[in-house]
């Protein structure tokens, strides 16, 4: 029976049959005699969202929009779970593996805890897809078997990932794992990463609130990093020098923080 079902699984893969799929190591058989086997650097896992993003972003290079890529292409996975990968599943766990090494992965169905690097399983238990970006209404993917090709880029509403056609997600991020808080963008009242126009309305309307002896909506860490002039509070003065900031920035006019205020706290390095 043993020897049954392995003949049976070998043959459904010669057939082309089970497309994009992932096999348990029971399942391991020889290879279609066209399979070409992929390879992934080992790395030391960095579980920041940016070392996740850049280590698999760093396959376009080699992997570009339109490169073949189809069941006849396979990869063995360090992540436990599955053991090998043909096609989309093969892509998706040579991107895993560059990215998070020999950590395990486990299954989720919580997809509110979907991370950077994780990989769902869509299309009705059909395809496998690398999260690469989070957004509010939608995940940008990168997929291998896309129509016989690997595919940056593509955008799948968040609808769709919370509805049945998506079976699974697999992550390989330890539980309970908390990404360490980032510094503080200097002048970033919003802490969204970038210094630009609505931070300085923030610190304006703080500025207003304060001089009236109203309370503000900003956190003592957001107040902190909007006090740009490091005068002890925020003022208008400061929504200014953020505005200024921010245009320069966006008209490539160089300046730093410390020449701008004449705070000699602030950042000396260039806004370029």
């Amino acid at each position: 029976m043993k020897h049954l079902m392995k003949f049976r699984i070998a043959s459904a893969l010669l057939a082309g049959m089970l497309l994009c799929q992932p096999a348990f190591a029971a399942e391991i058989t020889a290879a279609p005699a066209a399979a070409v086997q992929e390879t992934a650097a080992a790395a030391t896992p960095d579980l920041s969202a940016s070392a996740v993003y850049n280590a698999m972003i760093a396959f376009k290079s080699t992997y570009p929009e339109g490169t073949p890529y189809t069941n006849d292409n396979y990869y063995d996975w360090n992540g436990g779970v599955f053991s090998r990968g043909y096609g989309c599943a093969g892509f998706a766990f040579m991107l895993s593996d560059a990215a998070f090494g020999t950590l395990p992965a486990r299954k989720f169905t919580d997809y509110s805890t979907l991370r950077v690097g994780d990989l769902l399983r869509t299309n009705n238990d059909a395809h496998f897809v690398v999260v690469l970006e989070i957004h509010e209404s939608n995940i940008i993917v990168t997929e291998g078997n896309y129509g016989g090709k690997v595919h940056w880029g593509r955008s799948i509403p968040m609808s769709e990932v919370f509805s049945s056609s998506t079976t699974y997600g697999l992550t390989r991020y330890p539980v309970g794992y908390q990404e360490p808080a980032k510094d503080p963008v200097f002048g970033d009242v919003n802490g969204n990463g970038t210094v630009e126009a609505t931070d300085a309305m923030l610190a304006l309307q703080c500025a207003g609130d304060l001089s009236s002896g109203l309370g503000t909506a900003l956190t003592a860490a957001q107040r902190a990093t909007a006090d740009v002039d490091g005068s002890g509070s925020v003022t208008q003065k400061d929504a200014q020098y953020i505005l200024i900031y921010f245009g320069n920035t966006n008209a490539k006019i160089a300046c730093t923080w410390r020449s701008l205020t004449g705070n000699p706290n602030a950042p000396a390095n260039s806004n370029l």
